[in-house]
């Protein structure tokens, strides 16, 4: 009886989508895992990076430092914007695996685009209009809610494939 309702188990979880790892897979799984968490991560901090120097650009707050904040941060956050989605084999990763993590990160699209045309406006221009920074500030709210959201999901839902990452 035990091992019919563990069978079971077994059938309906993997039947849910739930990977499953041999010990030999637990190794790149976990650096893969730490990767993702860390890129996921690693977005939500350029992301704000970038409205905070649009921000000081449309008050002139050190003009020279505030254009060389978003300029910097702009590439670092749209290359790896794709990898964790679709794979990027020069960082490590193989296509997002998980529904629930791909849900969260295109969550941010929508949004993202509303920043990025300000911000890339910004770079172009070597400044930012005051009164674009309302649009602005709504997106990168709406940004940094769902970057939140798809670090705790991919932490989550990587963390259960392998539950020793260490972050």
């Amino acid at each position: 009886m035990i091992y019919q309702m563990l069978t079971a188990g077994l059938i309906a979880t993997s039947a849910a989508g739930f990977p499953t790892l041999s010990a030999a897979d637990d190794t790149s799984s976990a650096r893969e895992a730490v990767l993702r968490i860390n890129v996921a991560g690693r977005q939500r901090m350029l992301s704000q990076r970038m409205v905070k120097a649009a921000c000081l650009m449309a008050d002139e707050i050190a003009p020279t430092t505030a254009f060389d904040q978003p300029t910097q941060a702009h590439d670092p956050f749209v290359t790896p914007d794709r990898a964790p989605r679709f794979g990027d084999e020069n960082m490590g990763l193989n296509p997002e695996g998980f529904e629930t993590v791909l849900t969260a990160l295109s969550a941010i699209d929508q949004p993202w685009l509303v920043q990025k045309l300000v911000v890339e406006k910004g770079i172009e221009s070597a400044e930012i209009a005051y009164d674009e920074l309302d649009a602005l500030n709504q997106a990168s709210l709406d940004v940094l809610f769902n970057m939140n959201s798809a670090v705790f999901t991919t932490a989550r839902a990587h963390s259960a494939v392998v539950p020793k990452v260490s972050l």
